[in-house]
């Protein structure tokens, strides 16, 4: 005797639910209404901990919104540190080579 055998059928039709999906998935949730990818500038209303963009009116996970701020701020300090290596690297130069004469000139810091 198999399972199929020990199933005991109620007479109860089975009937089918057809409800509509009430969430539908965003297809692109990074893409802000505004056209731009990402979103920003926010809102963000501390006593009530949401966070939405300014652009498109959506609401923001803060976490996600934090996050994308921490990233901003990387790249931001990362284009610094080459700044500032880059005007290190020029005050050191005094003298550079004249591409007419080919003599070592003076370079003018303003």
């Amino acid at each position: 005797m198999n399972d199929d055998e020990k199933v005991t059928p109620l007479g109860v039709p089975v009937r089918r639910l057809d409800i509509p999906a009430s969430l539908v998935r965003d297809s692109n949730p990074w893409q802000c209404a505004g056209g731009k990818f990402g979103h920003g500038p926010y809102i963000v209303n501390e006593a009530l901990a949401f966070v939405q963009c300014a652009t498109c009116k959506a609401m923001l996970n803060p976490l996600f919104v934090l996050g994308e701020l921490l990233r901003k701020e990387s790249e931001f300090l990362a284009l610094h540190a080459r700044y500032q290596d880059e005007m290190r690297r020029l005050r050191e130069r005094q003298k550079t080579k004249c591409r007419h004469c080919g003599k070592m000139t003076p370079i003018s810091h303003a």
